[in-house]
């Protein structure tokens, strides 16, 4: 099995927290990171998602945190329906 990654980049436009956060972070644009796996089958190549992450940056650190994409979703859902 193969590993890859793929980066998007996702904008909230009201301060967020994420379950596994200590404390909201700022409204802003942060790149998410997710790893899948290839499945190989006889006919076709199925990716499995392995591990996502947002990268929450503040002066001097970058932190990488393991999110459910689930729990991303539903905060985008909700900062847009906050406006």
């Amino acid at each position: 099995m193969a590993t890859t990654s793929s980066s998007a980049r996702v904008s909230f436009k009201h301060p967020f927290q994420l379950p596994g956060m200590d404390r909201p972070y700022p409204a802003g644009s942060y790149e998410v990171e997710t790893d899948l796996e290839t499945l190989d089958t006889v006919s076709t190549v199925i990716y499995h998602r392995v591990a996502t992450r947002i990268l929450l940056t503040r002066p001097g650190i970058t932190e990488a945190l393991t999110i459910d994409p689930k729990d991303l979703e539903a905060a985008l859902l909700q900062d847009v329906s906050a406006a």
